[in-house]
């Protein structure tokens, strides 16, 4: 495509959602200029992706039918910049026979997810059960913004409820002029300064992105902190 600006505001370029077969921009505008089509090209959208895969779950509010396989370029050898996640593939294709009853079997096919410190899995105390339980990994806006508050004046509710955990939010986003090794170092030790300090719960947020800062990809940033917190 032609003539359409991308997400720097260069119109001799591709457009924000990656006509040309995959390629975003470095940076995205700020200000009024903001839009969601300069984060699509920040988080790497593409049309494909959009139309394939973002597009029917708004419609439906469930994943699209596709075939099973992926015969995608590898990404490693693409011309263009992909996101980190297209970087890992699973190998083989996973069936139960008979199939999964997600009914009965409601204990291995549960998505709850538990937020805190797991603790000694070898001993079982009181202090164990000091966690935060979700029903699914995937939270709302609403939850989020929930996470982000506990220990604040207000706690969770307004009233004071979440003083016994705490959060903190690490900003994984960096300057331009800063490099990835930099920005991930950073990262991480401002996550275990988090934890050694007494926090509960380190929410990674990329919600700084914009002209001049980009994003540590959610990956990466998550499995380096991880890494730091079990040494």
């Amino acid at each position: 495509s032609g003539g359409e600006p991308d997400a720097t505001g260069d119109d001799s370029g591709p457009d924000a959602t990656g006509d040309d077969g995959g390629e975003t921009a470095a940076g995205v505008d700020t200000g009024e200029n903001r839009t969601v089509r300069a984060y699509q090209a920040a988080f790497g959208y593409t049309t494909d992706s959009l139309n394939h895969l973002v597009e029917p779950m708004a419609e439906s509010g469930k994943d699209p039918v596709g075939s099973m396989g992926d015969d995608t370029p590898l990404s490693v050898l693409a011309d263009v910049d992909r996101p980190l996640f297209t970087y890992f593939k699973q190998l083989f294709a996973q069936v139960s026979n008979p199939p999964i009853d997600y009914i009965r079997e409601e204990l291995v096919t549960s998505l709850e997810s538990r937020i805190g410190n797991q603790r000694n899995l070898l001993a079982e105390t009181p202090e164990h059960a000091r966690q935060i339980v979700t029903d699914s990994p995937v939270l709302t806006d609403a939850e989020t913004a929930a996470l982000k508050s506990l220990g604040g004046d207000d706690g969770v509710d307004g009233t004071g409820a979440g003083h016994e955990f705490s959060a903190v939010t690490v900003d994984i986003t960096y300057d331009t002029g800063t490099s990835l090794t930099d920005a991930v170092n950073r990262v991480r030790d401002d996550a275990a300064t988090a934890i050694e300090a007494g926090a509960d719960v380190v929410v990674l947020s990329d919600r700084a992105v914009g002209s001049g800062r980009l994003a540590v990809p959610s990956l990466l940033a998550t499995g380096a902190v991880h890494h730091q917190l079990v040494r």
